[in-house]
């Protein structure tokens, strides 16, 4: 991995691909869905003046996620790179469960998801029926961990003619393109 020079590395491979979405769409806000450290949320923001983020992540063990992290140490981290940057004011932080926050939203408010929380096919099903209605008709449906590792393939194929970019294992579909049933 490479670095900038204040010492924070560059932005990850699978915010590069996210990236030339948003540029080319001009979405202003997203939500992450899993945030760990945030080099996703906060890279995204770096390179985006406009834009403003939710980022979702519990940072804690829960009884029904089989995830083991140094939570508090990646909630730190990410508060940290957050306040260096002074990008606390374009960032909402929700320290909750995906399923929990997005109660939160209204219908059609947010131009992307970014879903990178618990990496199984029923958590994922569960965030995308979830979120799905809180994207706005004009925009996007996107994720990461496209690989056959996870089993989450088929669940991602099933939304409709899926953009996968290969180098970074992330995905990503307009919502106007979704099949019917997840419309």
């Amino acid at each position: 991995m490479s670095y900038h020079k204040d010492g924070f590395p560059n932005m990850p491979v699978h915010a590069q691909y996210i990236n030339k979405q948003i540029k080319k769409h001009k979405f202003t806000v997203g939500a992450e869905l899993g945030v760990r450290r945030g080099g996703f949320c906060i890279s995204l923001l770096r390179d985006n003046r406009k834009l403003c983020m939710y980022a979702v992540d519990l940072w804690a063990p829960h009884a029904d996620i089989d995830e083991h992290h140094f939570h508090e140490y990646h909630k730190e981290t990410f508060y940290a790179r957050a306040a260096y940057h002074g990008l606390q004011g374009r960032i909402g932080i929700m320290q909750e469960l995906t399923t929990e926050a997005v109660h939160k939203f209204g219908d059609e408010t947010l131009d992307f998801i970014f879903a990178d929380a618990t990496h199984t096919s029923e958590a994922l099903r569960k965030d995308l029926e979830a979120w799905i209605p809180k994207v706005k008709k004009t925009g996007m449906i996107s994720g990461h961990d496209y690989e056959e590792e996870w089993g989450m393939i088929p669940l991602i194929d099933s939304l409709g003619d899926v953009h996968v970019d290969e180098k970074s294992c992330s995905w990503h579909i307009m919502k106007k393109d979704l099949n019917e049933e997840w419309k």
